[in-house]
């Protein structure tokens, strides 16, 4: 026979001895004391505290959670965080995808009666209540601050596990506890120095590591789950899940010389990926038509999709007019500090899977995007990021010509040592070209070929960085991760498919398609403006480039130049805030930079928003080609080949 839980009341009696004559222990909300720590009880299967007050004074919840009891987190004054924030966490780990597409999760069907517990889980819910008590009249921290103790299936024992604020609760607690989070406008006249010359961020990713570990891993409340490593990459690659409110995760990636490091980066860029997801827990602020505001930004300057793609039957995306109401979201000229507004989809990705926002003009990812300690940092990742696709699609659409690098003595052993694992580890023929992107920073287009007829016949990865060795370094550990995946899906997918797809472009719909179609053998032709190029002397790596900036070894001054350059060339950049609760309480900050006229990475070939002729232009003046004497179509469609 299966042993059962006492009575909710006997449970109640239980807890009150524990706790003692001081503590109020209720599962009525209402009994809760107004001048001191109170633990109300809930032990429903699934118990909805969503509408508790602010809290003016401790309260510690002892509740039911998709059929596990559950003690905390405490319920502080003045600190974000409570129950709503665990439940949400828990219910997006658990929820099948598309079980919702709001933005506030709906909440689970109850179950009916009463959910039994074996015996023993009062006993070890009492003890742990007196334990935390103990530790409240001792002035310590209680262990249910930024936690919850979980009794185990089983009912005979249980853990601690973190429970972090939740950008989109909008619990009365949290919402009262909440501060605002600066805008995302650098401060450039202070030093920020970098590791080193070169470098882009003040710390080492494993800075981050041990808080990364204790708060925002864990399988059945974190924000991400436990990485894993990613597939068979050639060099240390980690994957890790962020859960969304939408009943998907997204996987994140993480890249280094070395496991740990790469572990790390993969829950970092999971924290850039959850911002970009949950919109930053921002909301538009207008719902209006372009005609009608004085401060935005014309989505036309943004790069539409071309005309046909508006009138494809089924084309997710609504044909822009001045006069169509739409939601904004709040950004910043970083040039001038003036406040404007970018389209809510533009801004913020994650505006896909909600109802809320209005229509959305075009399609957009995680382009542009960064994560850094500060925003000075997070802006400079978003911009390289920005000049690596530009200058990728500015190529690929021209077919300008770019000069190759010597990949025989890359100088900097890191680089070398990355070519060596990827030449051994896949086989592959490995050449390097470099660019002169926006913001006067090298971008390196790295093309990998074989001739074995069961592998991909080509690929292409790309890098931005200070330096042009930084560049070709990320270049090469894309591919590295890109090729063993891309190895395996080709093998896997109908050779006639891909043959339609290329004969077809509008079959490409999917960020794989992209480089799977390319890797057909008959698509190398479309690698030759890179690949058959006449015979000349190469570019080392340490040669010197007309248009590249010198790095400086300082954040703010590395990114100062950048914004120079690009004001000189006429660019304008606009960030909008990414950054959570969850961010900003680590010292992160997240921004989506959007730089008009630059060509945006989008995937699925109707999607395409093509570089203009001006960008065009501008790109083969960078790069020594006189686009008077160029040979060729301003401006190809043939679906791009990033992976």
């Amino acid at each position: 026979m299966t042993a059962v839980m006492a009575a909710n009341a006997d449970v109640l009696r239980l807890l009150r001895r524990a706790a003692g004559a001081g503590t109020t222990v209720t599962d009525d909300a209402d009994h809760l004391p107004a001048d001191r720590l109170g633990v109300l009880v809930d032990l429903s299967w699934d118990a909805d505290l969503a509408d508790l007050p602010a809290a003016d004074v401790p309260i510690l919840p002892i509740h039911g959670m998709r059929g596990r009891l559950v003690l905390g987190p405490i319920i502080e004054p003045g600190v974000v965080g409570c129950p709503r924030c665990l439940a949400l966490r828990v219910r997006a780990i658990d929820r099948p995808a598309g079980a919702s597409t709001d933005a506030e999760l709906r909440p689970l069907a109850a179950r009916a009666g009463e959910y039994w517990w074996p015996p023993a889980t009062p006993n070890l819910l009492a003890a742990v209540l007196a334990d935390e008590l103990d530790r409240l009249d001792a002035g310590e921290r209680p262990r249910s601050s930024g936690a919850a103790y979980v009794v185990d299936i089983g009912g005979i024992g249980g853990d601690w596990h973190p429970v972090l604020p939740h950008t989109l609760c909008r619990s009365a607690h949290c919402v009262a506890a909440s501060t605002p989070i600066p805008p995302p406008l650098p401060e450039l006249h202070r030093p920020i120095p970098a590791l080193g010359v070169g470098q882009t961020r003040r710390f080492k990713a494993t800075w981050f590591s041990e808080r990364l570990e204790d708060e925002y891993l864990d399988p059945w409340s974190g924000l991400a789950t436990a990485p894993a490593l990613a597939g068979n990459a050639a060099l240390p690659s980690v994957q890790a899940d962020v859960p969304t409110a939408w009943g998907f995760a997204e996987i994140a990636i993480g890249r280094a010389d070395d496991y740990a490091t790469a572990r790390t980066s993969a829950v970092l860029e999971g924290l850039e990926r959850y911002a970009g997801w949950h919109c930053g827990g921002r909301d538009p602020v207008r719902m209006a038509a372009f005609a009608d505001l004085d401060n935005a930004v014309d989505p036309r300057d943004l790069g539409l999709h071309e005309d046909d793609a508006y009138r494809t039957a089924g084309f997710e995306y609504t044909a822009f007019t001045p006069h169509t109401p739409t939601g904004w979201a709040r950004a910043y000229s970083v040039r001038t500090g003036r406040e404007t507004l970018l389209p809510f989809h533009v801004a913020y990705y994650g505006a896909t899977q909600r109802t809320d926002t209005g229509p959305a003009f075009v399609y957009e990812n995680s382009n542009g995007c960064a994560l850094g300690s500060g925003v000075e940092e997070a802006l400079l990742a978003s911009l390289l990021e920005i000049a690596e696709r530009d200058a990728f699609l500015c190529a690929w659409y021209s077919r300008t010509p770019l000069p190759e690098l010597d990949l025989t003595d890359p100088v900097d052993e890191r680089v070398a040592a990355a070519l060596r694992m990827l030449r051994h580890h896949t086989g592959r023929e490995i050449r390097a070209f470099r660019a002169v992107g926006e913001f006067g920073v090298p971008v390196v287009i790295l093309v990998s070929t074989s001739d074995d007829p069961a592998e991909p016949a080509t690929l292409s990865t790309a890098g931005c960085a200070l330096t042009v060795s930084s560049a070709l370094l990320g270049a090469v550990q894309e591919m590295a991760a890109a090729a063993p995946a891309i190895s395996v899906n080709y093998r896997a997918r109908p050779q006639d498919e891909l043959i339609r797809a290329f004969e077809q472009p509008e079959r490409v719909r999917h960020m794989t398609d992209h480089a799977l179609v390319a890797a057909l053998p008959r698509a190398r032709e479309r690698f030759a403006f890179l690949l058959e190029q006449p015979n000349g002397p190469m570019s080392t790596v340490e040669s010197p480039v007309p248009g590249l900036l010198t790095p400086q070894g300082d954040i703010a001054a590395d990114l100062a130049a950048m914004l120079a350059v690009g004001e000189r060339a006429g660019r304008e950049v606009i960030v909008a805030d990414h950054t959570t609760v969850e961010l900003h309480r680590l010292g992160l900050r997240c921004v989506k930079a959007v730089v008009p006229g630059t060509a945006p990475m989008t995937f699925g070939h109707l999607h395409r928003r093509l570089p203009g002729a001006a960008t065009i232009r501008a790109f083969q003046l960078r790069n020594g080609v006189d686009p008077a004497q160029a040979s060729m179509r301003e401006v190809w469609h043939e679906p791009h080949p990033f992976p």
